[in-house]
């Protein structure tokens, strides 16, 4: 075999930290909603943007990412407003 067309598979595995679990969690919520409802084909619509953060909405789901670290709560009012939502985690 021609060595230099050889693929090579590496395995990484990542240590079990409570962020490792958080996305864990995140990945099974998001393949729960691909699975079992239409999210992917719902369109995706900007809420709000900051110089620190963007909130996003797709169908049910509201993502808030920012670069600012914990917490996020000067968005939860703006994203309250916008979709009329109840609660926000």
């Amino acid at each position: 075999m021609d060595k230099s067309k050889a693929l090579v598979v590496v395995q990484i595995q990542y240590e079990k930290t409570k962020t490792y679990d958080f996305i864990s969690s995140l990945n099974q919520l998001r393949n729960f909603f691909i699975n079992t409802t239409e999210w992917l084909k719902q369109e995706t619509q900007v809420l709000t943007t900051s110089p620190h953060g963007i909130a996003v909405m797709k169908g049910d789901i509201i993502s808030v990412v920012t670069n600012i670290g914990s917490p996020v709560s000067f968005l939860k009012r703006v994203i309250q407003i916008v979709t009329n939502a109840t609660y926000i985690l």
